[in-house]
Parts: C-alpha cells; structure tokens; sequence
C-alpha cells in the first residue's frame, strides 16, 4: 500500500464520522427552520398584542394616533417609530429566512444509488467520503444562511417588543 492512501478501515471509520456529521447537521437544520417559524409566530402576536385594538370598530370616539398609541412627545415618538422599525425588520429578516431557496444536499442521490457503477470497496469508500466532503460544504452554507435570520432578528424583536410595549402600557 502506498504511503498516504487510506486504508479501507479508516474510509470506513471517515464515512461514519461524516454520516454522523452530516445526521447532526440535518437535524440541526430542520431545528432552526421550527425557530425561525416560531419567532414570526412570536413577531405577529406581539403586534396583534399591541394593535388589536387599533380597527375603527373598537375605537370609535378615538383618533388614529390614540389607536395607534402614538405619543406626543418627541421623545415618545422616537421610542415609538423604533420600536416599531425593529419589529419589522424582525419580521422581514425572519421572513427571509424562512424562504425555501436551497436545496438540502445528500451524499447520493437515489439515481446514483440504482446505478453503482464501483466494483472495488476503497474506490467506493473513497467516492463516498468525497461526496459526503461537497454535501457537508453545501449544507453548512445553507445552515449559516437560516442561522444568520435569527441571529440577526432577536435583538431588534426584542429591543422593538419592549419599546412599544413600555410605550403602550406605561404612557
């Protein structure tokens, strides 16, 4: 055996390691797809919260800015706007997130499995850990991607949730 090849023990040892992983991965990834769902859910019922009494119905006697809770204090109305602003980029950057644009990869597709064209274990070992190497790649770039919403979403949702509820409650 030339110095530098794998033998098939460790290909055997890698390609488990790898499935390991890439297990780990996809339930990690279907974890953050449920939170980034649950935080819209959370978004939209802050702000069914705040405005559900904002309909004309509700609030016949009152004017737009008294549904709305819009202070008259400029200070007031800055907290307001951000508060608000941070809600809604919440909700947008979650609701980006949330868009299906990639494609989860596996190591093989079923086609490739009908069709196994290897007839020494090293070379399929090897071919496998290699596609396991480009689906682990791919799939980690999806993973960040859906992190990075809800990364990047939780603090204006909270900072926005405790803005315009003070302002709400405590005005």
């Amino acid at each position: 055996m030339p110095r530098g090849e794998p033998s098939v023990e460790v290909l055997r040892i890698a390609v488990d390691e790898q499935r390991r992983f890439h297990d780990e991965l996809t339930a990690s990834f279907s974890s953050l797809r449920s939170k980034i769902l649950y935080f819209i859910g959370a978004t939209l019922a802050v702000m069914t919260f705040l405005y559900a009494g904002a309909s004309s119905a509700s609030g016949e006697g009152a004017g737009v800015r008294e549904r709305l809770f819009i202070p008259d204090e400029l200070y007031g109305l800055i907290f307001y706007f951000v508060g608000l602003a941070c809600l809604l980029y919440a909700l947008a950057k979650l609701v980006h997130g949330a868009k299906p644009d990639a494609r989860w990869r596996v190591p093989f597709e079923q086609e490739e499995y009908a069709t196994l064209a290897e007839q020494d274990e090293k070379a399929y070992l090897i071919k496998l850990k290699d596609e396991y190497v480009k689906a682990t790649a791919h799939n980690l770039k999806v993973h960040a991607k859906k992190g990075e919403s809800i990364t990047s979403s939780f603090y204006p949702l909270l900072v926005g949730a405790i803005l315009l509820v003070a302002l709400r409650y405590f005005q």
